[in-house]
C-alpha cells in the first residue's frame, strides 16, 4: 500500500507539475527544486556552489585556436620512455614550468588532453647529460588523471638550462566501455612553457634547442610523425590551447595600418621606448574585430621582421627576428626572442600583409609587449606607423595600453594562479553536486512518500471547492434571473397596465380625449422600450468597463434631453478600459438615469452639464444645470431623491445635491468600483 501511494503521489506530482513522472525526479527537475527551496542545507549547497560557479568562470579556456597543434611521438606498441628535451640557451632562473596538454581528436580522443602521459618526471639540469639533475616531478607509480584543457603547473624556484620531461608511463586510449586500455601509445604536449617572472624562456626556441626521443625504428632518426600540424618546434612557439592571457570585458582592438590593394605591399608599425633597452622577449597579439565574424587574427601579417635601433628612421638597424608562417595563430601570442639585443626603436615590419575583406589588405595587431629582465617596456610608449586607417576604434595608443579585445592581459603567473583557482573550484563543484545529489533524492524521496495523502486530501478539497463554486454560480444565475423579472415588472408591468387603461378610455370617450390618451400610450410605449433596452445593456458581458458605462451615459442623455436642451458631456480619468461589476454599473446608471428624468421632468432648465469618469479610483459623476432649482428643506422636494441615495449608499459612496430656488441644481456622486 506504501508503494502505491508513493508511486501514485510521484505520478500525479509530475503530471501536477507539467512534466513526466521521469523529468520530476531529474536533478534541477520540478520537485528537485520545490524540495531545494525549503530544504536549508541544499539552499546552502546551492549558494556555495553558484560562488564556486563564479570563480570558475573567471578564465574560461577557449577552445582549440591553431593548426600548430604541438608535438606528439609516433604510435607504437612498445613500452619503451619517451623524452623531450629544451636547452635555453644558458643557465636561467625558473619559476614555473607549464606542461600544456594538447587538443586533438584523433582516434576517437574527446580533444582535450589527447597524448597526455599517465606518468612522467620532470627534470632540470645544467648539463645536457643530466647528471645530478634536480627532479621537479616524479613518478609515484600512480597514473595522473588527465588534465583535459588545464595546464599543469610546476613551481621549483630552481635554475638552469635544460628542462626535460621524461615520460614512463605513455597516453593510451581507452576502450569504448572505458574499462582498458587499447591501442597504440603515444605521448603528445601542445606546449612546454618555462617561466622566469612573466617571461616565458621557452618560447621561440630555434629547433636545434629541442630534442626528442631517437625513433624506435632500426632506421634512427627522431621520434616525431611527419605531419604539418605536429613538430617538436610547435612545442615551444606559444601556440596552445590557452591562447591569451586575458582576463575581465573586452578591450580595445589595436592598431591597423591604412588598407590597400596589394597583399605584398609593405606597413610597419613602431614602438619608441624613450630609453635605450636590451630586448629579452618581444610578444605580439594578434586582433580580433567584433565587428565581422571569425575574425581572430584579424590583419595578423603572414610574413614579417622585427628590428631595433637607436634612432626613429631605423638607422644601423639590427634584425631581432623573423616570422613566416601562412597559418594565422588565430588569438594566440606570438613571440620573437630578443636575443639581447640592444636598442631605443622597435619596429615591425610586414612584407606580407593580411586580408581584411575581398581585395583589400592591412597590417593589424592587438598589443605589443616588449620585455626586458621581465618587465614590459613598451607599456603606453609612443607608438607611430607608415599609415593609418581612419576608423576610430583604431588607434596606436591601443598597440600598448595593456588590452585586447578580448580582455585585460594579465602576466603568466597571475593567469595561471587564476586558472588553478578555477580548476579547483570546478573540482570542489563536482564534490558539492554529488553531494547535493544523494541529499536531494533522500528528500524528493520523502516528499514523494507523503505527496499521495496530500494531493489525495488536495483532490477531495477540490471537488468540494468545485461544488461550492457550483452552487455559487447558481445563486447569482437565480439572483440574476429575480432581477430580471423585478426590473420586467417594475419597468415594464405598470407602463403595460397603463397603456391598456387608456387604450380603453379612448375607446370610449370622444375624438379629441382619445388623441390625448394615444400620444400618452406613445409617449410610454417609447419609454417600456428605452427601459427593455436598459434591462438588456445592464445583463451583457461584453460592455464591462468605464468606457462602456460613459458611452451609455452619454447615448441616454442624448436621447432623453438632446431635444429638450443643450448638453455638454465631459469625460474624466485616462484609464477607462478599467473593469466594472455588473451591479456596480446598474446602480451608477439607475442614478444617473433618474437625475436626467428629474431635469427633464421638473428642472425646466436649457442647458445641462455632465462629467462623468475616473478620479483617485472612484467613479465620479458631476451634473449641474440652469433650471429653476427647488428647496432642499421642504420635506417632498427633490423627486426620487430618496431612492437615489439608497442606491449611493449600497455603492458605499456619496451622493451631493446642492440646489436652490431660481439657482440650478447641482449633483455630484463617489462610488467605489468595488
Amino acid at each position: 500500500m506504501r508503494k502505491l501511494i508513493t508511486y501514485g503521489g510521484w505520478a500525479i506530482g509530475g503530471l501536477i507539475l507539467g512534466v513526466s513522472p521521469v523529468r520530476a525526479l531529474e536533478p534541477d527537475g520540478p520537485l528537485d527544486r520545490l524540495v531545494s527551496y525549503f530544504s536549508h542545507d541544499l539552499k546552502s549547497l546551492d549558494e556555495e556552489m553558484a560562488q564556486l560557479k563564479q570563480l570558475s568562470n573567471v578564465t574560461p579556456l577557449p577552445d582549440q585556436q591553431t593548426q600548430h597543434l604541438g608535438y606528439s611521438s609516433m604510435f607504437s606498441s612498445n613500452v619503451n620512455a619517451r623524452y623531450v628535451t629544451i636547452d635555453l640557451g644558458r643557465p636561467v632562473n625558473i619559476d614555473r614550468i607549464v606542461l600544456v596538454p594538447m587538443d586533438s581528436r584523433f582516434y576517437g580522443w574527446p580533444g582535450p588532453g589527447y597524448g597526455f602521459p599517465a606518468r612522467y618526471r620532470v627534470e632540470v639540469a645544467s648539463n645536457p647529460d643530466f647528471t645530478n639533475a634536480e627532479l621537479i616531478a616524479k613518478d609515484d607509480g600512480i597514473d595522473i588523471p588527465n588534465p583535459g584543457s588545464n595546464p599543469v603547473v610546476y613551481t621549483p624556484s630552481t635554475s638552469g638550462q635544460y628542462v626535460r620531461v621524461w615520460v614512463t608511463k605513455p597516453w593510451q586510449r581507452k576502450s569504448k566501455s572505458g574499462s582498458e586500455l587499447v591501442g597504440a601509445q603515444v605521448f603528445a604536449l601542445g606546449e612546454l612553457m618555462v617561466l622566469r617572472g612573466n617571461v616565458n624562456l621557452a618560447a621561440g626556441l630555434p629547433a636545434k634547442n629541442i630534442d626528442v626521443t631517437p625513433a624506435p625504428t632500426a632506421g634512427g632518426g627522431r621520434d616525431s610523425p611527419e605531419d604539418k600540424n605536429l613538430k617538436a618546434a610547435y612545442l615551444v612557439d606559444g601556440q596552445s590551447i590557452l591562447g591569451p592571457p586575458v582576463i575581465g570585458e573586452p578591450g580595445t582592438k589595436g592598431v591597423m595600418t591604412k588598407p590597400v590593394e596589394k597583399k605584398e605591399a609593405s606597413a610597419w608599425i613602431q614602438v619608441d621606448l624613450e630609453n635605450v633597452v636590451s630586448i629579452e622577449e618581444i610578444r605580439l597579439f594578434p586582433a580580433w574585430n567584433p565587428d565581422e565574424p571569425r575574425t581572430q587574427g584579424y590583419g595578423f601579417p603572414s610574413a614579417f621582421k622585427v628590428e631595433i635601433s637607436d634612432y626613429p628612421n631605423m638607422e644601423g638597424a639590427k634584425l631581432v627576428g623573423t616570422y613566416n608562417d601562412p597559418v594565422s595563430p588565430n588569438s594566440n601570442p606570438v613571440t620573437i626572442r630578443g636575443n639581447e639585443l640592444e636598442g631605443r626603436y622597435v619596429r615591425l615590419t610586414a612584407t606580407n600583409l593580411a586580408s581584411i575583406s575581398k581585395n583589400t589588405y592591412a597590417l593589424a595587431m592587438g598589443e605589443m609587449e616588449i620585455y626586458s629582465d621581465v618587465e614590459n617596456f613598451a607599456l603606453n610608449k609612443p607608438v607611430t606607423a607608415s599609415s593609418l586607417t581612419t576608423e576610430a576604434s583604431w588607434n596606436p595608443k591601443y598597440l600598448v595600453d595593456g588590452t585586447t579585445s578580448q580582455g585585460h592581459l594579465v602576466p603568466w603567473p597571475e593567469w595561471f594562479d587564476l586558472l588553478e583557482k578555477s580548476k579547483d573550484a570546478q573540482e570542489k563543484m563536482e564534490r558539492l553536486r554529488q553531494e547535493r545529489e544523494v541529499k536531494s533524492k533522500g528528500a524528493v524521496e520523502t516528499v514523494i512518500r507523503t505527496s499521495g495523502y496530500v494531493i489525495g486530501g488536495f483532490t477531495l478539497l477540490f471537488v468540494y471547492l468545485s461544488f461550492r463554486s457550483l452552487l455559487k454560480k447558481r445563486r447569482v444565475v437565480e439572483e440574476l434571473r429575480s432581477r430580471i423579472a423585478r426590473d420586467i415588472h417594475d419597468e415594464i408591468g405598470s407602463g403595460m397596465g397603463t397603456i391598456s387603461l387608456l387604450s380603453r378610455m379612448a375607446q370610449d370617450g370622444d375624438w379629441e380625449d382619445a388623441k390625448e390618451d394615444l400620444r400618452e400610450i406613445n409617449r410610454l410605449s417609447m419609454a417600456m422600450a428605452e427601459s427593455v433596452r436598459d434591462i438588456v445593456w445592464f445583463n451583457r458581458t461584453d460592455v464591462d468597463t468605464v468606457r462602456d458605462l460613459l458611452m451609455k451615459m452619454r447615448e441616454t442623455a442624448e436621447s432623453m434631453l438632446g431635444k429638450q436642451m443643450e448638453i455638454h458631456f465631459q469625460t474624466l480619468g485616462a484609464e477607462l478600459v478599467r473593469p466594472m461589476n455588473s451591479e456596480v454599473r446598474r446602480e451608477i446608471f439607475l442614478i444617473y438615469r433618474e437625475a436626467l428624468h428629474n431635469i427633464l421632468k421638473h428642472a425646466q432648465a436649457n442647458k445641462v452639464e455632465i462629467r462623468a469618469g475616473l478620479e483617485g479610483g472612484e467613479f465620479v459623476l458631476g451634473m449641474r444645470d440652469d433650471g429653476k432649482g427647488f428647496d432642499l428643506t421642504r420635506e417632498k422636494s427633490g423627486a426620487g431623491m430618496g431612492s437615489m441615495k439608497k442606491r449611493a449608499e449600497s455603492l458605499k459612496g456619496a451622493l451631493q445635491v446642492e440646489t436652490s430656488p431660481g439657482g440650478g441644481t447641482n449633483l455630484v456622486l463617489r462610488a467605489r468600483l468595488k
